[in-house]
């Protein structure tokens, strides 16, 4: 998580530097475009880490620096419309954005502003760079092989669990038809596993999926990187111990162990924050 913060303040320092190199005033103060996918409360402590990561390199926010922030409140679909508003609003000297969606929010509204990633899947493949060498345009950031993450992703559960035959991938609707769905569908079959695709939105898609997914004798729920994904961790984890009739205090990591019935693998990395469900027959559980 630092480092993924600090790479995205470094970026935007990078992008200011030149802009205050040719306008010499010092009562110039630049703006920062900030377009977030759930709310000021939920990720209070990214934004806590970016403005101290800005201050330590000589931006200050109210000083020489202003932000302006949208919040998608978990509702991805919002995206382009707060670009637009932010945009139209008052013109930005940089957006911030922390999904490859963002990025196409920003693009539909503005082709000339810089933007810069938190997190997005391959630039290449999403046509915001021309090559990694050269990329062009006005996209940078941090860029993330999500196919290549699902793919080992589903080799691990597979090794853990290696008598699985099926496993429900949760797909938030803005990975519908993505590569990173090919990639874990291709993967899935593969490594052996018959893989059902549940197209998630919110609690209640959930909430269906575990049921259907229970019924199915699913051996095993993995859940797409996303920031919708993130959003819904924590019901995911809960609706996951609740549909297979596991209680047990608050968890926060399982160890892989054999004999377990329930094992998650939580990898909180950059800005997201993946939980890999398996389920498979046993009489225990272990670890919570």
């Amino acid at each position: 998580m630092r480092l993924i913060g600090l790479a995205v303040v470094l970026a935007l320092s990078l992008t200011l530097a030149p802009l205050a190199a040719e306008t010499q005033p010092a009562a110039k103060v630049y703006r920062i475009g900030f377009l977030g996918h759930s709310t000021p409360t939920q990720q209070s402590a990214s934004l806590d880490a970016f403005r101290h990561g800005l201050r330590e390199l000589g931006w200050v926010e109210g000083q020489n620096v202003s932000i302006e922030y949208r919040w998608a409140d978990g509702n991805l679909d919002r995206l382009p419309a707060l670009a637009a508003d932010l945009l139209k609003q008052q013109p930005v000297d940089v957006m911030l954005v922390a999904s490859t969606g963002g990025v196409r929010a920003v693009q539909q509204a503005s082709r000339t502003v810089p933007i810069v990633a938190a997190i997005m899947g391959d630039p290449v493949a999403t046509g915001f760079a021309a090559s990694l060498a050269r990329p062009g345009g006005s996209v940078t950031g941090s860029a993330v092989q999500f196919e290549d993450l699902v793919t080992k992703q589903l080799q691990i559960l597979k090794e853990t669990v290696p008598k699985a035959t099926r496993v429900a991938i949760l797909a938030p609707t803005s990975l519908v038809n993505s590569n990173t769905l090919k990639a874990a569908e291709g993967a899935a079959r593969t490594l052996g596993l018959k893989g059902r695709v549940f197209e998630i939105r919110d609690v209640p898609d959930l909430e269906g999926t575990f049921r259907t997914a229970k019924a199915e004798h699913a051996d095993a729920v993995h859940v797409l990187p996303s920031p919708a994904s993130r959003n819904l961790r924590l019901s995911t984890v809960r609706l996951g111990l609740r549909s297979f009739g596991i209680s047990g205090p608050p968890v926060r990591s399982l160890p892989l162990r054999p004999g377990d019935s329930l094992t998650i693998l939580s990898m909180a990395w950059s800005v997201g924050f993946r939980v890999l469900v398996s389920l498979h027959p046993a009489t225990r559980v272990t670890g919570l």
